[in-house]
């Protein structure tokens, strides 16, 4: 079972293989990852 948790403007899911452009995308970018603790 997978947790999928919605609101107007989120969207809370398990990550996909999809999602790995975006994340070195936004891990790239050194305010997100100075305040991100762990990029999967």
């Amino acid at each position: 079972m997978s947790l999928h948790l919605e609101s107007e403007r989120l969207c809370y899911r398990p990550f996909t293989m999809e999602d790995a452009p975006r994340i070195k995308e936004l891990s790239g970018d050194r305010d997100i990852s100075k305040t991100t603790l762990n990029i999967p």
